[in-house]
């Protein structure tokens, strides 16, 4: 694997690029440079890194897409299949098990369950109290009642976390 001060480098000369793209033909050349480094570095073990480095050339070019009024579909990870993971249609509120550890994986993220019974002063009991708080200004901003609709993905949500 290259070493910190080669990938900083690669990393500094890339956001001199993307400052500098002012047309779509700019554009696609950042694209097409961040795809080959990707590709030199994909062929590395160190994954971590080159996935790290990928996402803030990617990050990067979504945000210049952005502000272009450019679409910008991200380039895939190359650790990853191909298929595009698709998340299950049931009618239920939220991420099952299953489909949170891939979203988790995919992204890099650390989204956790719902925690309806924490205890007390514990941090589960924290995010409980804010996500109970939030929702119910959410509800509260578009008039929605759960008494009438039950059936919502919010009524359904706060019912998984036991808001009142």
């Amino acid at each position: 694997m290259k070493n910190d001060s080669e990938l900083q480098f690669i990393l500094n000369k890339f956001d001199n690029i993307v400052y500098s793209i002012e047309t779509k033909e700019h554009f696609d050349s950042a694209v097409n440079f961040a795809r080959n480094v990707y590709k030199k570095l994909s062929d590395t073990k160190d994954r971590k890194t080159v996935i790290r480095i990928f996402r803030k050339l990617d990050n990067t070019l979504y945000k210049k897409a952005k502000e272009m009024n450019i679409f910008y579909n991200s380039f895939t990870n190359p650790f990853s299949n191909e298929s595009k993971e698709k998340f299950s249609e049931k009618k239920e509120a939220g991420m099952s098990d299953k489909e949170r550890r891939s979203y988790n994986r995919k992204h890099g993220s650390n989204l956790k369950r719902a925690a309806p019974n924490a205890k007390p002063g514990t941090k589960g009991a924290k995010r409980r109290k804010s996500y109970c708080a939030r929702s119910k200004g959410q509800m509260d901003q578009h008039n929605i009642s759960c008494r009438k609709t039950p059936d919502k993905k919010i009524c359904k949500a706060r019912r998984d976390w036991n808001c009142n």
